[in-house]
């Protein structure tokens, strides 16, 4: 392929050149395009539950206490924070009236506290923001 290249480049021949560059180009994109569906499925997020969510944010607060990641004084308040999301889910579903709009404000919920879990195991527990 680079003898191909080189040998090209000393004809100077432009419509060589760009014959073999559209070429080229044109066998990039088709596996390019051939590697994205075969990637596209392993990215296709899961469904995950809201109870499984629930479950495990907890268990990642409870990992970044062992890892000194986050004090026990940080998670409190999300720990309360995911406990009320547990308890709003665990009333509407045993009533049966879990609904479409009620699954997604929990899952915001859920986002939100994920985020905070993140930023708070993120800064370094020692250090005070004014």
């Amino acid at each position: 392929m680079i003898m191909i290249v080189i040998h090209l480049i000393k004809d100077t021949d432009v419509r060589k050149i760009s014959f073999f560059m559209s070429v080229l180009l044109v066998g990039a994109c088709v596996s390019c395009v051939s590697c994205m569906t075969e990637i596209k499925p392993v990215l296709k997020p899961r469904e995950v539950s809201i109870a499984q969510r629930i479950v495990e944010q907890q268990n990642w607060v409870d990992q970044d206490i062992a890892a000194k990641a986050m004090t026990v004084k940080k998670a409190k308040p999300i720990r309360a924070k995911l406990q009320q999301i547990k308890t709003k889910y665990d009333r509407l579903q045993s009533a049966g009236m879990l609904t479409q709009e009620d699954s997604k404000a929990i899952n915001r919920m859920l986002d939100e506290t994920s985020e905070k879990i993140f930023r708070d195991s993120m800064k370094p527990p020692n250090i005070r923001v004014h």
